[in-house]
């Protein structure tokens, strides 16, 4: 009998146990890894890392801008669609559908946490603020924002609290915001119970699934947004949002407190993204008051945040032409990447700058806090994790004109092949 085995994906966490320390002594018919869950072992069961496909950073009708962008279609959507069912266009073009050729691997829904109860109550006749003025321009700006989210008030009402620490939440969230949070609740739990119902346990292992959640700090119009993943089914209470913590220092204290800290066997990870419109902000190696990492700073941003995306449809973070004499520096950047008023023009945005801080402050403090593993991902807003099909795909919720029907590339193989990865 093959012993239980995890089918958490080493993808994400690849850096993590060179984070850690030493990996754990290898055991026949397992990998040098620890375990989090118990499980059916995997029928085709390999301790070698090989490369799979999936995407770990979509939205679907539960993040606030993917509601006014028209976005039927929720987590559980998102999840069947990796797997290779079809959805319909039904932003921007109703009659289209969209299907992989190749089903993923693995996939994450993540939507904005700062919104979750806010969205819920907007959209429930029920819930006391349903009748506020903010929630009527929601209602008002379903699909409007298709030429852009500007032309969407409600955009501007909801996100532009993102932008400054200590914004309240509305009036109509109640006294400490209870009622606000009270919904969250229920959204994450809804969140986790649909990653849950399509994480393949048996020991096909044909499909993987994470919990997770989209932190959206902007402080100043600067994009400082990280994707938090949780190892396996052992979370916390609420996401950690930038209502709550406001500063990434702040986000990865907070959730290592709740999570790898408390002893709940909770295992998480933050992975930036979009440090191209960060206005130099992103990789700063300092704490939330300005003073430079210290040596447990370090280890602990090194710790909670071990990736970064490098890739996705609000263009390329790797590095620019204007600050190397790499020809490939030019590939798919964004001069003009939001209509917000997004800083300058700052070499700290990318990524190959920031593996040389990291390496700078490793001889400064003797520890390396961005050492980090990169990956790609979508940042879709119909719920459509995967699609990528750059001549008929484009931006947050897409577009497919050329044809009722889109089938999106894949990999050269369409022969499904069953998960054998692990968390390392």
């Amino acid at each position: 009998m093959t012993p239980p085995t995890t089918s958490r994906l080493s993808i994400l966490l690849f850096a993590h146990a060179v984070v850690l320390g030493a990996a754990a002594p290898a055991v026949a018919g397992q990998g040098p890894w620890d375990r989090t869950e118990t499980r059916d072992g995997c029928l085709d069961f390999d301790p070698l890392r090989q490369p799979y496909f999936g995407d770990t950073h979509v939205h679907t009708n539960l993040s606030m801008d993917a509601v006014i962008n028209g976005t039927p279609n929720d987590p559980s959507d998102a999840y069947d669609f990796a797997k290779g069912a079809p959805l319909p266009y039904t932003a921007g073009n109703p009659v289209a559908t969209a299907q992989l050729k190749r089903p993923l691997d693995y996939a994450v829904a993540t939507d904005h946490a700062e919104f979750f109860g806010e969205t819920s109550i907007c959209l429930d006749p029920t819930q006391g603020g349903y009748a506020s003025d903010e929630c009527a321009q929601l209602r008002a700006d379903i699909g409007v924002s298709f030429a852009g989210p500007l032309e969407a008030q409600s955009f501007l009402l909801f996100f532009f609290p993102t932008n400054a620490p200590d914004t309240p939440r509305f009036a109509w969230c109640g006294p400490g915001a209870a009622g606000c949070l009270g919904r969250s609740s229920a959204v994450w739990d809804r969140i986790q119970a649909d990653a849950e119902a399509h994480y393949d346990r048996s020991d096909a292992c044909s499909f993987t699934t994470f919990a997770g959640y989209e932190w959206t700090g902007n402080t100043g119009f600067r994009n400082l947004h990280r994707n938090v993943i949780f190892r396996n089914e052992k979370t916390i209470p609420l996401p950690v949002s930038y209502y709550e913590e406001p500063h990434p220092a702040g986000m990865w204290t907070s959730l290592f407190a709740q999570c790898q800290g408390a002893g709940t066997g909770c295992e998480a990870l933050a992975i930036p993204h979009n440090s191209n419109i960060s206005g130099g902000w992103m990789f700063l190696p300092q704490n939330e008051d300005l003073s430079p990492h210290t040596a447990a700073d370090a280890a602990l941003r090194a710790r909670m945040e071990p990736l970064v995306e490098l890739n996705q449809h609000k263009a390329d973070s790797e590095c620019h032409p204007v600050f190397s004499n790499d020809e490939l520096c030019g590939f798919e950047k964004a001069e003009i990447a939001s209509q917000l008023p997004v800083p300058a023009l700052d070499q700290r945005n990318f990524v190959r700058d920031a593996l040389l801080v990291g390496l700078q402050e490793e001889r400064r403090v003797g520890v390396n806090p961005m050492p980090y593993g990169m990956i790609s991902a979508t940042d879709g807003h119909m719920g459509m994790s995967g699609n990528v099909r750059e001549d008929e795909y484009h931006g947050h919720v897409g577009s497919s004109t050329r044809r009722p029907s889109s089938r999106c590339p894949t990999p050269a193989s369409s022969t499904p092949r069953p998960i054998r990865v692990v968390w390392a």
